[in-house]
């Protein structure tokens, strides 16, 4: 199930191995999380790369690393770089900088 697709983000290129997207900087999400300071919560971040892969459950994760906070009027495109044989997933900003680490991604 799509919840974010085409409301807190868009699909702007798909690749084998990335995928591209763009937030909505004005999505409602970014002005309760947090008023004065917006960034995009972490778990919307995984329920973003979730429906990228099209996979409907979580089944475990090794381990997530945020290095930087994704704030929207900083940053509105995100690349989602996807390593399937190893279940590790980048993601960066469109300056090439990591943000988020995730390692041992299995689904059901």
């Amino acid at each position: 199930m799509n919840l974010f697709l085409n409301k807190l983000y868009s699909v702007e290129e798909k690749l084998d191995d990335r995928i591209t997207v763009k937030l909505n900087c004005n999505h409602k999400i970014f002005s309760g999380h947090f008023p004065d300071n917006p960034i995009l919560p972490g778990v919307c971040a995984l329920q973003i790369a979730k429906e990228l892969l099209q996979k409907s459950t979580i089944a475990e994760i090794g381990s997530i690393r945020y290095f930087y906070p994704i704030n929207p009027n900083i940053t509105c495109i995100l690349v989602y770089y996807f390593a399937k044989d190893k279940g590790q997933i980048n993601v960066f900003d469109e300056n090439q900088q990591l943000l988020i680490e995730i390692k041992k991604l299995n689904f059901k």
